[in-house]
């Protein structure tokens, strides 16, 4: 499943994987707002987190200038 999200007016596409999809779901249910925000929330605190040189959590993020 892919996601639009906007950081500082830049979009990026964030794919996650069935796995991904369903843990962020679960989470979403379980806390009772849309699954958008917890991806964003999650995407963005990985992407903000600069101690973090691996980028543990394996996510596929394209910058698409063309596309909102």
């Amino acid at each position: 499943m892919d996601f639009l999200l906007n950081k500082n007016n830049k979009p990026l596409k964030v794919s996650l994987t069935e796995t991904q999809y369903l843990s962020f779901k679960r989470i979403a249910d379980e806390k009772g707002i849309p699954l958008e925000d917890v991806v964003s929330k999650l995407i963005l605190k990985k992407l903000s987190d600069k101690s973090d040189k691996n980028k543990r959590i394996s996510y596929l993020i394209n910058e698409n200038s063309g596309q909102r």
